[in-house]
């Protein structure tokens, strides 16, 4: 069923829901950093195209898990209801937007001097992607300190 509201947009991208009237990146996704919303707001757009939501005819995909790990973007989806060709599509956006993960830091979103890496004084083993300004911010953490990565989420 859609929503009566006139600002509805058809969201592939959701935990255990169907329709929702927020941006991607605002539906349960607090396990990776707000410079990622965009990448999800986009691999939203193609589950959409990729699979009819938002007509009469779309076939679901529900979106298991959203995580970071290794430094990128990971998306985990139960796309069974779907044909062939459409879980083609699903899976290589899937792997467009993972790429893309890698080269776009995971706290603001810049793609200038990003780096997937460990923290430089070896306290973290945690790699994680990030532009020069956010890794030498966290290089700088003091024992007990976290980076904010927006969304309530946080790293050492």
């Amino acid at each position: 069923m859609r929503p009566d509201n006139p600002n509805f947009r058809p969201c592939a991208i959701y935990h255990h829901r169907q329709w929702t009237n927020q941006p991607a990146v605002h539906v349960g996704h607090d396990a990776v950093g707000e410079g990622w919303g965009p990448i999800l707001d986009e691999l939203d757009h193609q589950f959409v195209m990729a699979t009819g939501i938002g007509t009469d005819n779309h076939r679901k995909i529900e979106v298991l898990q959203i995580k970071e790990k290794f430094g990128g973007l990971r998306v985990y989806v139960n796309a069974t209801q779907l044909t062939g060709a459409e879980r083609i599509r699903v899976i290589e956006a899937i792997d467009r937007a993972e790429e893309k993960s890698f080269q776009t830091c995971e706290k603001c979103g810049s793609t200038e001097g990003v780096e997937t890496r460990a923290n430089k004084n070896g306290r973290f083993s945690r790699v994680v992607t990030l532009c020069q300004e956010h890794h030498e911010e966290r290089d700088n953490l003091l024992p007990g300190q976290r980076l904010d990565l927006g969304n309530g989420n946080t790293i050492v």
